[in-house]
C-alpha cells in the first residue's frame, strides 16, 4: 500500500513539477535572451559614445561647421543597430553633413534632443530625413550643435530574435521606453508595432511582471532587464502554451515509467522480503558499526549470493574511498604548499562582506600586515583610489558577488600598513572556500613598472624637444654671430667718427649698441643652455675633484643666495674623482642653487653634500639610461616651498616654469637634466609642498686622479700672413668672418659650399695654410669636405666652426683628439685666438 501511495504521489509530483520545470526553463530562457539582448543594445550605445566623444572634441569637427565640404561621414552596423545614419546638426536643427548623401534640405528644428546639454537618447521618434521610426542618440558639441545617430528601429526586434531567439520556447522580443508608454521595437509584426502606443494593450493591462499576455493577447512568461544607457526595458516572453505542451509529453513518459516501476518494485519487494531482508539487516548492522571511524572497516560477507556480492561491493567501495581520501589529502597538501609558497600575493575574500578569509605569505609581506591583522580587515580597508576612475573600478570590484566568475581590474592604488602606496593589478575569480562561496584575488605589483613607463615617456618627450632645440641652435647661432659682430663693427665706426671724442648723441648710440651686444650675448648663453638640455653641447670631460669644485663655488653661490638664506656645504670624505666637464658641473650646481634661492623668498637653508655611492643592477633598472657602477652623488637640499606632483612631472621640460613672468626662462632644470645625462649620470628630484626639495645628481666616477692645474700658455701670435680658406653657407656670417680676418692681415678665400671650396683649392696656385669650415652645410657637410681636401693636401690645418657641432662629436658629445672647434656665435677676439691656435698647433704637429 505504501508503494502504491508513493507511486500516486510521485505521479502527482511529476505533474506539478514538470509544469513548474517548464515554467522555470521558459523563464530562464527568456531571462537569458533578454539579458543578452539588453547587453547588445547597451554595447551599441557605449560604442556610439566611445566613437563620438573624441570626434566631438577634435578641432576637425569645428572646421566642418564652417566648411561642410570637409565632412566625410558613413554609417556602419553597430551592435544590434544594423541600419541608420549619422548627421552633424546645428543648434537650429539644420544639417551640416550626413552619411545620407546628398544632405538635402532636412531639418530637425524643434526636436527635443536639440535642447540637451549632455548625451541623450530619444525614442521612438520619426526621422525627418526618411520617415522611419528611429532612436536618436545625440551627442552635444558645445556652442555649435550635435553629432546625432539615427538608428532604424523596425529591424531591431527581428535582429534580436534572430540572434538570441529560441525555437523551443517561441520567444518574442519587446523593447519599451523607460516609462512603458511606447513600444521601441518588437520582433513579431515589427512594421505594425514599432513606435506604437503600449497603453490599452493586454500587455500593459497585466500587473504580473512574469506571467502576462503579450500585446496581441497571447499568454507568455517574461524576463525583463533594463538598457542602462537609454533606460529602455527589454521584455522577452516565452510562449506558455508551447512550453506546457512539451511538458505534457514529458509527463506522459514519466507516468509510464512510474507505472512500470511500480510493478517492478512490487515484484522485487516480494523477492527481497523472502530472501534478502535478513542478510541485509546483518550487513547494515556491520556498516553502522563502522560509522564515525576515521578509517571504515571492511564488512563481513555471507548469506545469499546477491547479499554476498553486495558485501564484496561494499568492501570494494570502502577500499576505493580510502584510496580517494588519501589522494585528496595529498592534493590538499600540495595545494596548501602552492598557495603558501607562491611569490604572487593571493587572497581569499568573502564576496558579501569583503572580509579576508585567508592570505598567503606573499600577500602578508607585500602589504605589511600579519595573517591575524588581515583577518580583521576588509578589502575596502586597503584601497586608496587616486582618482574618480579608480573609485569606480574599486566600487565595481567590491560589488561583485556570487555568480561572476572572472574579474580583472587595475591599475589601482592600495595602502600598505606603513602608509606607503602601491599600484596593483587585480585578477579575481569565483571559488569555494570552506564549503561556502568565495573569491580568490591574485595581486600583481606594477608600481615599479608604471614608474619606468613614466620615465620612458618623459625621456621620449624630452628627446623630441632636444632634437628640436638642437636644430634651432644652428641657424640661431648664425644669426647671433651676425648681430653681435655687426653691432661691434657699428660701435667701432661710431667711436671712430668722433676722433676719439664722440658727441653726446653718439654716446647714446654707443650705449644702445652695447645693449644690443649684451642681448646677443644673453641669447648666446640661452642657445648654449638649449644645446646642453638637448645633450648636443660640446663637452671636454676630465677627471675632477668634486669637493674642490664645490668649495670654489661656495663664495660665489653664497653671494648669489643673499643673507636671508643659510648656505651649508658638506664635502665628501675620501671622495672619488668624477669624470665630467668642470665648467658644466659648475653650471649644474649654480642652476640648482639659484632654483633653491627662488623657492625660499622668505629665507631658509640650502645644503650641498657629496658622497660616494655604488649603483647596483636593481637601482639602475629603475632609471633609464643609468648603468651600474661607481658614482659620486651630489645632493642639493633646500627648505623652500616644494613642488606638487603635477609640477614635479614637468620639472625638466624646457621653458616650463612656475615663476612669475620675467622671473626665469624655465631652462635651469632642463639644462641640468641635459648636462648630467650627457655625462652618463642621472638626476632625480624629491619634493614635498611646504617641506622643501632635494635634487640627487649622480656623476660617473673617474678611474684616474685629477691632473694638477697647469698655467694656460697662450700660443705665440702668428704673423698675419697666412692664407685661409673660409667655407660658410650663411652669407652675412661669411662676410663678417672675411672682414675680421682681412682686417687683421690674413689672406682670405671665401666660398659658400663644399663644392665651391674644392674648386677653389684646385684652382689656387699658392699654399692654403688653414681651412676654416662650417660643420653643418647643405649638400656637403664640414667633415666630408675636410676629408676630401686633406686627401689632396695632407699638411693643411683645419678649424671647424659651428653653432651645432653634433656631426663631428663623438660618443658623449666629446671632440675627437686633435679636432679644433670655434663655437658660434663668436666675436673678433675669439675668432682670431682660435685661428692662431689652429695655426700654432698645426706647426707644432708638423714639427
Amino acid at each position: 500500500m505504501l508503494v502504491v501511495l508513493f507511486a500516486v504521489a510521485a505521479g502527482a509530483f511529476v505533474h506539478l513539477q514538470s509544469e513548474a520545470d517548464a515554467k522555470q526553463a521558459a523563464v530562464a530562457d527568456a531571462n537569458f535572451a533578454a539579458t543578452r539582448a539588453a547587453r547588445q543594445i547597451q554595447l551599441g550605445f557605449e560604442t556610439f559614445r566611445a566613437v563620438t566623444a573624441p570626434t566631438a572634441s577634435s578641432p576637425t569637427i569645428a572646421q566642418v561647421f564652417t566648411n561642410p565640404t570637409l565632412c566625410n561621414l558613413s554609417y556602419a552596423p553597430i551592435a544590434a543597430f544594423d541600419t541608420g545614419h549619422v548627421d552633424v546638426v546645428r543648434l537650429d536643427g539644420s544639417v551640416v553633413c550626413s552619411s545620407l548623401m546628398p544632405v538635402g534640405t532636412t531639418t530637425y528644428a524643434g526636436a527635443k534632443w536639440l535642447q540637451a546639454s549632455a548625451p541623450v537618447v530619444v525614442a521612438p521618434t520619426v526621422d525627418a530625413a526618411n520617415g522611419n521610426q528611429v532612436a536618436v542618440y545625440a551627442y552635444p558639441i558645445p556652442g555649435k550643435g550635435f553629432i546625432a545617430w539615427f538608428l532604424d528601429l523596425k529591424p531591431l526586434g527581428p535582429r534580436l530574435a534572430s540572434e538570441y531567439g529560441s525555437g523551443v520556447h517561441h520567444l518574442e522580443f519587446l523593447v519599451t521606453t523607460s516609462d512603458g508608454s511606447a513600444i521601441v521595437a518588437r520582433s513579431v509584426d515589427s512594421d505594425k508595432w514599432t513606435g506604437a502606443i503600449l497603453s490599452g494593450t493586454p500587455f500593459a493591462q497585466t500587473a504580473d511582471s512574469t506571467d502576462r499576455s503579450d500585446v496581441a493577447g497571447n499568454a507568455r512568461w517574461y524576463g525583463q532587464p533594463i538598457v542602462i544607457a537609454a533606460g529602455w526595458k527589454v521584455y522577452v516572453g516565452a510562449d506558455r502554451a508551447a512550453a506546457l505542451s512539451d511538458a505534457a509529453r514529458f509527463q506522459n513518459k514519466q507516468f509510464e515509467i512510474v507505472a512500470v516501476g511500480l510493478l517492478a518494485v512490487l515484484l522485487g519487494l516480494l523477492v527481497v522480503y523472502r530472501r534478502v531482508v535478513r542478510p541485509i539487516e546483518q550487513l547494515r548492522a556491520s556498516v553502522r558499526s563502522s560509522r564515525g571511524l576515521e578509517s571504515p572497516q571492511l564488512v563481513p560477507t555471507g548469506g545469499p549470493s546477491e547479499v554476498a556480492d553486495l558485501g564484496e561491493d561494499v568492501n570494494g567501495l570502502i577500499t576505493s574511498l580510502k584510496h580517494e581520501w588519501a589522494e585528496r589529502e595529498s592534493a590538499q597538501h600540495n595545494y596548501l604548499r602552492l598557495f603558501a609558497g607562491s611569490p604572487i600575493p593571493i587572497m581569499f575574500i568573502d564576496p558579501r562582506s569583503g572580509k579576508f578569509l585567508e592570505v598567503n605569505e606573499a600577500a602578508a609581506s607585500a602589504f605589511g600586515y600579519s595573517h591575524h591583522e588581515f583577518a580583521e580587515l576588509t578589502n575596502g580597508d586597503i584601497f586608496a583610489p587616486a582618482d574618480d576612475e579608480e573609485a569606480v573600478q574599486i566600487a565595481a570590484i567590491r560589488s561583485v558577488g556570487v555568480g561572476k566568475s572572472y574579474v580583472k581590474a587595475g591599475p589601482l592604488t592600495v595602502l600598505k600598513k606603513n602608509g606607503n602606496l602601491m599600484r596593483i593589478l587585480v585578477t579575481s575569480y569565483e571559488v569555494t572556500y570552506g564549503g561556502r562561496p568565495a573569491r580568490v584575488s591574485m595581486i600583481e605589483d606594477v608600481t615599479q613598472k608604471e614608474k619606468l613607463e613614466r620615465q620612458l615617456n618623459q625621456s621620449q618627450r624630452l628627446e623630441s624637444l632636444g632634437q628640436l632645440a638642437g636644430g634651432v641652435a644652428h641657424d640661431f647661432n648664425n644669426l647671433l654671430g651676425v648681430i653681435l659682430n655687426f653691432a661691434l663693427f657699428a660701435k667701432e665706426k661710431v667711436l671712430a667718427s668722433g676722433n676719439g671724442s664722440p658727441s653726446a648723441s653718439m654716446q647714446l648710440a654707443v650705449r644702445d649698441i652695447d645693449r644690443v651686444v649684451r642681448a646677443g650675448e644673453s641669447a648666446s648663453r640661452l642657445t648654449h643652455q638649449l644645446l646642453a638640455f638637448a645633450r648636443r653641447e660640446v663637452i671636454r670631460p676630465q677627471s675632477i675633484d668634486v669637493n674642490s669644485v664645490v668649495a670654489d663655488l661656495e663664495p660665489l653661490v653664497g653671494r648669489t643666495l643673499g643673507e636671508h638664506i643659510e648656505f651649508v656645504t658638506s664635502l665628501g670624505k675620501d671622495l672619488w674623482p668624477a669624470l665630467m666637464d668642470p665648467g658644466q658641473l659648475e653650471q649644474v650646481l649654480t642652476n640648482l642653487a639659484v632654483n633653491a634661492r627662488d623657492a625660499m623668498p622668505q629665507g631658509g637653508k640650502l645644503t650641498i653634500d657629496c658622497e660616494n655611492v655604488n649603483v647596483d643592477d636593481t637601482y639602475a633598472a629603475g632609471r633609464l639610461g643609468l648603468k651600474p657602477g661607481r658614482f659620486v652623488r651630489i645632493r642639493v637640499t633646500d627648505t623652500g616651498t616644494g613642488m606638487d606632483g603635477a609640477t614635479l612631472q614637468r620639472a625638466f621640460e624646457p621653458f616650463f616654469t612656475t615663476k612669475a613672468k620675467g622671473g626665469g626662462t624655465g631652462l635651469g632644470l632642463a639644462t641640468v637634466y641635459g648636462i648630467v645625462n650627457q655625462a652618463g649620470g642621472d638626476v632625480s628630484i624629491y619634493s614635498e609642498q611646504g617641506v622643501g626639495t632635494r635634487v640627487h645628481v649622480l656623476i660617473p666616477a673617474a678611474d684616474q686622479a685629477p691632473r694638477p692645474a697647469e698655467a694656460d700658455l697662450a700660443p705665440a701670435r702668428q704673423l698675419a700672413s697666412a692664407t685661409i680658406l673660409v667655407v660658410e653657407d650663411a652669407d652675412d656670417l661669411r662676410e663678417i668672418t672675411e672682414l675680421i680676418l682681412t682686417k687683421n692681415g690674413y689672406r682670405v678665400i671665401t666660398t659658400s659650399s663644399g663644392t665651391e671650396a674644392l674648386e677653389a683649392v684646385k684652382n689656387h696656385a699658392g699654399v692654403i695654410d688653414l681651412l676654416l669650415t662650417d660643420v653643418v652645410m647643405p649638400h656637403m657637410q664640414g667633415p666630408e669636405l675636410v676629408k676630401r681636401v686633406s686627401a689632396r693636401y695632407p699638411e693643411i690645418r683645419v678649424l671647424y666652426m659651428s653653432g651645432y657641432a653634433q656631426t663631428i662629436l663623438g660618443d658623449g658629445g666629446t671632440l675627437a683628439e686633435g679636432v679644433l672647434l670655434l663655437e658660434k656665435p663668436f666675436t673678433e677676439p675669439v675668432l682670431l685666438a682660435k685661428v692662431e691656435q689652429a695655426l700654432h698647433v698645426a706647426v707644432l704637429v708638423a714639427s
